[in-house]
């Protein structure tokens, strides 16, 4: 079979040519931010790894054919569920860290309410001494920690 006939080694277009080029630099460029963020922020690298998945997927999709999908997918059907249970793990995989990000800024909420009751008795006591009232809000407020 003649390689010209399976495209493999086809002339290529100049747009063919910066589409590869863009792709290239983009990957490159993330690599680079990839280990930067590994090291050091494991939240930022998540981030960056969802957006090259979806920066990946928009360039899939610049040519997507859906009748090949379709094609794939009735010859075998198993790639439907493959795909299926790829899109559902990354949907479950960025709920759960945005309901850990609610979480800690519920947590982040209640400590700066606990440190301004604290800091609002400390100032009531300086004026007049600790009364017992004040006392049992700041021990409250200690235990709520």
């Amino acid at each position: 079979m003649n390689t010209a006939d399976t495209g493999k080694n086809a002339p290529q277009t100049d747009a063919e040519r910066q589409r590869i080029e863009r792709l290239r630099s983009r990957s490159q460029a993330a690599r680079r931010m990839a280990r930067e963020f590994k090291q050091r922020d494991k939240e930022a690298f998540a981030n960056l790894n969802e957006l090259l998945l979806a920066s990946r997927l928009n360039d899939v999709l610049e040519d997507f054919d859906p009748g090949v999908l379709t094609r794939l997918i009735d010859d075998k059907p198993e790639h439907f569920f493959r795909l299926a249970s790829a899109i559902n793990a990354q949907a479950a995989e960025r709920l759960r860290r945005e309901k850990l990000e609610f979480e800690f800024d519920k947590y982040r909420d209640n400590v700066n309410e606990q440190k301004r009751k604290i800091e609002q008795a400390t100032r009531k006591a300086e004026t007049g001494g600790l009364s017992p009232e004040i006392l049992a809000q700041i021990e409250q407020a200690a235990n709520l920690l």
